[in-house]
């Protein structure tokens, strides 16, 4: 094929038999684009005079031209697996043999080592699969990339934080969508759809999600609460979670520490939530609550005053489920006019191009400065 131009979304690497292999996804003016790199090995450094005993199977010790920031030359490490790396590096801590560049994700120096930011160039064959083209092991060099990413906006309202979902709002290019749990009441609006039960919700949303194919999703405290709960109760349900764009089924991972937020993992999709995009930008608020950030930036708000808006929605639900549709469908609107508003997708696109983070990638100055330097 001709080169293609593209800008990233996703990056995941995972070991396999045949050494590490990194999947990235990009979006592209010729359709979505899943790029597959085999047969990777995980590298880091040792200063050429340190010995090292306990070296994993099959690890390469080869002296390179390269040196520290003192001055002293060192070798480098190569591994099979990443795992392999991480054991060595667990295992010699504390007994004063550093490991220069051991605390690099394989995606990410793959990517630093050939100057690619957020725009990328392909070469390479490619394969068309369904809704997007595969390469594996193409060539990828950087180049500048303005990319026009598709946007769905997600908002749900369930019985409490971890209970029945009872109505699901879905915004995407200029449609809406809401599906809701009950009887279809007289006079229901076109972009509204009961569905029998939870399960048939579950079922219609991440359908609708696969149709629009949208390359970002984007919601208020999404991986927290929205994209965590719709995996909660698909599991319980016994549904694959599957709202990307090949038959992986999405994960929401746990926080790795304290005070950080949970990720959601999606095939060629990236979650962004309205907090931390704000954040990010350097915006700053007494509370941000949705409520609170509106009022503020857009002056309006939800559908429903201050007060209690569990009990007001239990009350929806039971009496007015078109009234609940539209308080669900006016908040997922609300996120994206917050979007527009402070200019987070163009924020977020040009913080990629030049430092090289992911468009979801929470604070990461150090990151930054590593794929920079």
């Amino acid at each position: 094929m001709q080169p293609i131009d593209a800008f990233l979304l996703t990056r995941q690497w995972r070991d396999g038999p045949d050494g590490i292999e990194l999947v990235f996804w990009a979006w592209s003016a010729a359709g979505p684009l899943r790029i597959v790199i085999t047969g990777q090995e995980a590298v880091c450094f040792i200063e050429r005079d340190r010995a090292v005993a306990g070296l994993p199977p099959r690890t390469r010790r080869q002296a390179v031209a390269l040196t520290t920031l003192a001055g002293a030359p060192v070798d480098a490490l190569y591994f099979r697996q990443q795992r392999d790396l991480m054991t060595l590096r667990e295992a010699i801590r504390g007994h004063g043999v550093p490991l220069h560049e051991s605390d690099l994700k394989p995606v990410d120096r793959y990517l630093m080592e050939r100057f690619i930011h957020g725009g990328l160039r392909v070469r390479g064959q490619a394969r068309q699969r369904a809704g997007y083209l595969e390469f594996r092991n193409p060539t990828l060099t950087g180049v500048e990339v303005t990319p026009r990413l598709s946007v769905l906006s997600l908002d749900i309202e369930s019985a409490d934080l971890d209970g029945e979902i009872w109505s699901v709002a879905l915004i995407a290019e200029g449609r809406q969508q809401v599906y809701v749990v009950g009887a279809a009441p007289p006079d229901t609006p076109t972009h509204v759809t009961f569905v029998p039960d939870e399960p048939a919700l579950l079922r219609a949303s991440m359908d609708w999600i696969r149709g629009c194919d949208p390359d970002l999703l984007i919601g208020w405290n999404l991986a927290n609460f929205d994209l965590d709960l719709l995996e909660q109760r698909c599991r319980i349900h016994r549904l694959p979670f599957r709202i990307g764009r090949d038959n992986e089924a999405a994960q929401v991972l746990p926080p790795l520490a304290d005070g950080q937020s949970r990720t959601a993992r999606i095939s060629g999709r990236i979650a962004l939530d309205g907090i931390d995009c704000l954040k990010m930008a350097t915006w700053s608020f007494e509370s941000f609550e949705l409520e609170a950030v509106a009022r503020q930036l857009l002056g309006r708000g939800k559908l429903v005053e201050d007060g209690d808006r569990l009990a007001a929605i239990h009350r929806l639900y039971r009496e007015d489920p078109i009234a609940l549709a539209a308080y669900n469908l006016e908040d997922a609107q609300l996120v994206i006019d917050i979007f527009e508003h402070a200019d987070l997708f163009a924020f977020l696109v040009q913080r990629a191009r030049m430092t090289g983070l992911a468009l979801d990638r929470p604070g990461g100055s150090v990151a930054a400065f590593d794929h920079l330097y």
